[in-house]
């Protein structure tokens, strides 16, 4: 039941995202590495890790 929720939330985040987050999430998954939030522990960086959303 947790995980669901966990999964549920990070769709959430995800979903909440604009066009240019969502595109540099694209750019993080083949390999980028050039924004801040792709080098620091955070949520966004642990979902997409994690394959926690679609998209």
């Amino acid at each position: 039941m947790e995980y669901i929720y966990a999964v549920t939330e990070a769709q959430e985040i995800f979903d909440n995202l604009n066009e240019v987050q969502k595109n540099q999430v694209i750019d993080y998954k083949n390999g980028d590495r050039s924004k801040a939030w792709m080098l620091s522990r955070n949520n966004l960086k642990y979902i997409i890790d994690n394959n926690l959303v679609k998209g």
